[in-house]
């Protein structure tokens, strides 16, 4: 009596004769899957379905950019709530795009941040990516969003002044832009879907 194997164990087997690389390129393969199908379904999505004006979803996209790549990690969803009660935008598609900084992204950029800023400020001594990950360790592995705040502002006053910087001139060019981007896009989309209703 032969032994059946589930359909995935054989799809994950390597077979016979593959090379090494051919199995990295195939986890390669299965990231880059999984990153498209997180961005079709957290930030196209949304828009996709929305039936808000264009200029509320560009709002919300650029909302959510400046807040993603402008705001401490842990304060995002506290900042868009407060902007939210003065402030009509699409909060879905914000909350949407902060997730452009996530477990994945936070420590590259976040450092990216702290060594573009401290050239500005012209720092003598920028430390390297393993002491910042070091540093950022409560931050990563905090219990919610705002404690991982509350471990964001404990941070060295230098830290904190060297990402503020690079924050700022990231944060706001993305946000115009996004807006421009998104407001383009939704228009049009709201303009074929009339002609398709009209026919």
């Amino acid at each position: 009596m032969t032994e059946e194997r589930p359909e995935s164990l054989e799809k994950a087997a390597p077979k016979s004769g593959e090379s090494p690389r051919n199995q990295g390129d195939g986890s390669a393969e299965i990231k880059r899957s999984y990153w498209s199908d997180l961005i079709r379904k957290r930030l196209l999505e949304p828009l996709a379905v929305s039936d808000n004006p264009p200029w509320v979803d560009a709002l919300g996209v650029a909302l959510g950019l400046f807040v993603a790549l402008g705001i401490p990690v842990g304060g995002h969803l506290l900042t868009l709530g407060i902007v939210r009660t003065f402030l009509r935008y699409n909060i879905v598609v914000a909350f949407a795009f902060t997730w452009i900084i996530n477990p994945f992204t936070v420590l590259p950029l976040y450092y990216g941040y702290y060594y573009v800023g401290s050239l500005i400020l012209g720092g003598e001594s920028i430390m390297g990516s393993s002491g910042f990950h070091q540093a950022m360790e409560p931050i990563v592995h905090s219990r919610n969003f705002l404690d991982a705040l509350r471990q964001f502002v404990l941070l060295d006053l230098m830290i904190l002044k060297s990402w503020a910087i690079t924050a700022i001139l990231v944060s706001i060019p993305a946000g115009v832009l996004g807006y421009a981007i998104a407001y383009r896009v939704q228009s049009r989309r709201r303009a074929s879907a009339g002609e398709a209703s009209g026919r």
